[in-house]
């Protein structure tokens, strides 16, 4: 029960860490073209 339950807690983080790294290449490349960065 315990592993699943850490294993749970593992797959979300690793979902926050992909949808924050993709959020950042994101805005970064929207610097890099020079537009203007509407981060909330």
């Amino acid at each position: 029960m315990l592993k699943i339950v850490i294993f749970i807690v593992l797959a979300i983080l690793m979902l926050f860490a992909i949808v924050i790294g993709i959020d950042t290449i994101y805005w970064g490349i929207q610097a890099e073209k020079g537009l203007p960065i509407n981060c909330p």
